[in-house]
């Protein structure tokens, strides 16, 4: 893919990149989730816990590979689950949580035109929070009264 969908915070990584390449996109987009594309499909996503957890194996372990052996493609969470963009928000957020996943690609029949994470969610609901004039406990407490 030659540049980032609209709802793409960070470009995609193509699936034989280098996990350093992908490191260095997470670091300049400040994100931790890349999404993976082969074929200018999304295949996987890729996430900085799981290359940092490699880096600190490596070091441990004193086997540092070769730059070009470590590829996204052998390192990333496939196959991905997808929501259709008039899904609500709900949908999206009850979707992560039940699936205990961190992103999902946003369809549009067979197109891909997008790919959420857990960050931009936060993000949303900062945003959200921001103008409402409730504050987090006393939504707490209205969630938790509902149950």
């Amino acid at each position: 893919m030659s540049k980032p969908p609209a709802l793409v915070s960070a470009p995609p990584v193509e699936v034989n990149a280098s996990l350093a390449r992908a490191y260095l996109l997470m670091e300049r987009f400040k994100c931790r989730h890349l999404p993976v594309c082969a074929n200018d499909k999304i295949v996987g996503i890729v996430s900085r816990r799981e290359i940092e957890a490699l880096i600190a194996m490596y070091v441990s372990t004193g086997s540092l590979p070769a730059q070009s052996q470590a590829r996204v493609g052998d390192h990333m969470q496939s196959p991905v689950r997808s929501v259709d963009v008039g899904c609500q928000f709900s949908d999206v957020i009850r979707l992560m949580l039940d699936e205990r996943i961190e992103a999902v690609v946003v369809k549009d029949g067979d197109a891909t035109i997008g790919f959420i994470s857990r960050d931009d969610l936060l993000e949303l609901l900062a945003d959200v929070g921001a103008k409402s004039k409730s504050t987090v406990v006393s939504e707490l407490l209205k969630l938790s009264l509902a149950h």
